[in-house]
């Protein structure tokens, strides 16, 4: 039976899987490791194909007939519908100026972008990229690179203590994560759950801290009042590396452990064991998870873990969380965006810069130096975090016109309605476009708003290569499996059509996903 080796991209994990076909058809999705505690495979993964083969799957490139979300669609040839879309975002640019335009997107769904959209948009002149990892580590990468320069990835292989905030992976959700959290505490590695429930960790935790629902800041500012107050932190590394840990000290004896357990439910005495077991166990993770991500406060919460990270010296070292930067021998999809090619003039117009500038331009602009100095380039976009426009603002310009107006919208692998806060005015802002576009598998809310659904292929239908989202210096490949059905095509397809059609094609000389990987 034919197999092919694949990366499963049904969420950002992208795990490694063997994909059996018959009949140029997927009959099974397995692990490609099937030793117990190291297949890293989970139901989405295993389910995927059953979901490409749905009947009501987009196969062919649909226009809208009749009113927006009125449920009426002609079906379109390809070149067609690109020269259609293209002329209509001319009249757009031509307009309102490039910055009229916005796109939405998930790179972990469409895989073989590796910086095309934002390399066709630079070009152009928008500024106003967004994505759902405004919610979901986008947020966490950009806080933690304001910090230290870098988002930094936990060595499970190592580690002798895990700090779960409210995160609870699963043998078939988080599944690598999962085994590695297992394999870790076989080898003795201590286990801190912080979480209201009791999940399946926290029976499984050393300590278990069931802390109010987000109030992750408070119990780290605890932490650190017990970390200070009894010299637990890494002096060398505080000495040789960091700045302002006296206005660090002076916030933190803002709260006394009296007041943080008011703040988290969880008693004084149960906040310092904690503590006292992560600054000095270590080497010591606090692994990413959505969780710290979608709090009202969570900025602060992020800071403050990545301030724990640092001043315990559990900063790229072993068993700690490395900062991976750069593969000298591989070209890092930052690279391929060309931020450069944004005049300094459209990245001061990108959208929430002036009021929430963590995401944007303006708030990497103090990085730019120093990540030339030490990783030997000026951009470092980390899992597609940095560099891009605050979503409430775009929505905002797209509804109101405020501060200016962009009329036309791009959803690619992006279920927008339901990826960003707020969708009464994400509803308004998709009907007052003059151009909008989604390229999907199926008719989503999002979709059936649009002038156009152009049809995806999906991560068993394609060759792709994925380089960590620029968070790891690696890059794995994934094999094509089956054909895509329909004309469904890549993504990569979608953006050189229109480059083309722009007079950019030199730009994306090459003419198709594969050549492009084979080139670069």
């Amino acid at each position: 039976m034919p197999e092919a080796r694949a990366l499963c991209s049904s969420c950002d994990i992208y795990c490694q899987v063997l994909v059996e076909t018959e009949g140029g058809q997927v009959t099974r999705v397995k692990a490609a490791d099937p030793r117990p505690g190291y297949a890293n495979i989970c139901m989405k993964g295993v389910h995927a194909p059953a979901g490409f083969v749905h009947p009501e799957r987009v196969l062919h490139p649909l226009r809208r007939k009749g009113p927006r979300g009125g449920g009426e669609w002609e079906r379109v040839g390809w070149d067609e519908a690109l020269d259609d879309i293209a002329e209509r975002l001319r009249r757009v640019v031509d307009r309102y100026g490039p910055e009229g335009f916005a796109v939405s997107t998930s790179s972990w769904n469409t895989q073989t972008d590796n910086g095309m959209c934002r390399r066709f948009m630079n070009l152009v002149g928008s500024p106003n990229w967004i994505s759902g990892v405004a919610l979901c580590a986008g947020n966490t990468a950009a806080v933690n690179r304001l910090v230290y320069g870098w988002f930094p990835y936990p060595d499970f292989t190592k580690t002798r203590c895990i700090v779960l905030f409210g995160h609870n992976p699963k043998p078939h959700s988080w599944t690598p994560e999962y085994n590695a959290i297992r394999r870790a505490q076989e080898r003795g590695a201590k286990l801190i759950v912080l979480d209201p429930r009791r999940s399946e960790n926290a029976e499984l935790a050393d300590i278990w801290l069931p802390l109010k629902v987000g109030t992750d800041a408070a119990m780290c500012l605890g932490w650190l009042r017990v970390i200070m107050d009894e010299g637990l932190w890494d002096r060398d590394f505080v000495e040789r590396w960091t700045a302002g840990f006296d206005e660090l000290r002076a916030r933190v004896d803002e709260f006394p452990l009296d007041r943080v357990a008011e703040i988290t439910g969880i008693a004084p005495d149960r906040i310092a064991e904690a503590a006292r077991l992560y600054a000095q166990s270590g080497p010591a993770v606090i692994p990413w998870s959505p969780i710290t991500d979608q709090q009202r406060n969570s900025t602060s919460a992020i800071r403050l873990q990545a301030i724990l990270r640092a001043i315990c010296g559990n900063l790229d070292v072993p068993g700690g969380e490395v900062l991976h930067g750069f593969h000298p021998r591989i070209v890092p999809e930052t690279d391929l965006e060309l931020h450069d090619a944004l005049p300094e003039v459209q990245k001061a117009k990108q959208l929430g810069a002036d009021t929430h500038p963590v995401f944007t331009y303006r708030g990497a602009a103090p990085l730019e130096e120093p990540t030339l100095r030490v990783w030997g380039r000026r951009y470092a976009n980390i899992v597609s975090g940095c560099y891009m426009a605050t979503p409430s603002a775009v929505f905002r310009a797209m509804a109101d016109g405020e501060p200016y107006p962009v009329k036309a919208f791009f959803a690619l692998g992006n279920n927008t309605l339901l990826s960003f806060a707020n969708m009464q005015l994400i509803h308004r802002a998709l009907l007052n476009q003059d151009l909008f576009v989604t390229f999907e598998h199926m008719k989503t809310p999002t979709a059936a708003l649009s002038d156009y659904i152009l049809p995806g292929d999906a991560w068993t239908e394609r060759n792709a290569l994925a380089d960590g989202f620029g968070w790891t210096a690696l890059c794995r490949s994934s094999q094509q499996a089956t054909e895509p059905p329909g004309e469904a095509r890549s993504v990569y397809d979608f953006w050189r059509g229109l480059a083309v059609r722009f007079g950019l094609g030199n730009h994306f000389p090459w003419e198709t996903a594969d050549e492009r990987a084979s080139g670069i």
